[in-house]
């Protein structure tokens, strides 16, 4: 029933939504210019990105978070399948548990965030998450990888929050697109 009236109420809002129209860009004479052009704008933010030791910072931060995600991705359906009574409503409830975390993480940042400086939210973004996703892989009841879930999606809203917040104030607006486009 939750799913249902989330759902429902996703639906609403993008109903409500009207976009403005804008003019579509003409389309290049030939296909290789557009992508020579996105390769060039891709190569710059990957000299802007790599010339940045915060940006530069941020993208390795998230590409352990990547790699920890893509393990979890694989290695967590079987632990939740080993250790849930139903799969399905296994997988919802670490998943709900993540989603809290990460809005908890969230609201922090928002709340006192610029108190700490961003090396700092990262370290402990990126050991937090560690941590926890060491011990989940050997909790042996659903209840612990639930607490687990909640845990490690506090500090992987730390970890994202802080990665967007460094490239937005680490490169020109001018240039910001390139930077999120390397990433």
């Amino acid at each position: 029933a939750l799913d249902a009236a989330t759902y429902f109420v996703s639906v609403g809002f993008l109903a409500m939504t009207r976009p403005e129209r804008h003019e579509r860009a003409p389309r290049p004479a030939e296909w290789g210019a557009a992508y020579r052009a996105l390769w060039r704008d891709v190569a710059l933010g990957a000299r802007l990105s790599i010339s940045n030791r915060a940006v530069l910072g941020s993208l390795v931060s998230l590409v352990c978070l990547w790699v920890a995600g893509g393990a979890l991705h694989v290695a967590g359906t079987v632990l939740v399948k080993e250790r849930a009574d139903g799969f399905i409503s296994g997988m919802g409830g670490i998943l709900s548990a993540l989603g809290l975390g990460m809005v908890a993480g969230t609201l922090l940042l928002a709340s006192r965030g610029g108190a700490y400086s961003k090396r700092l939210l990262l370290t402990v973004g990126l050991a937090g998450t560690g941590l926890a996703l060491g011990i989940f892989a050997f909790t042996p009841a659903y209840a612990g990888l639930a607490a687990l879930a909640l845990f490690a999606g506090f500090f992987v809203a730390l970890l994202l929050v802080t990665t967007e917040a460094v490239i937005q104030s680490a490169i020109g607006p001018e240039a910001r697109a390139r930077g999120f486009a390397l990433r």
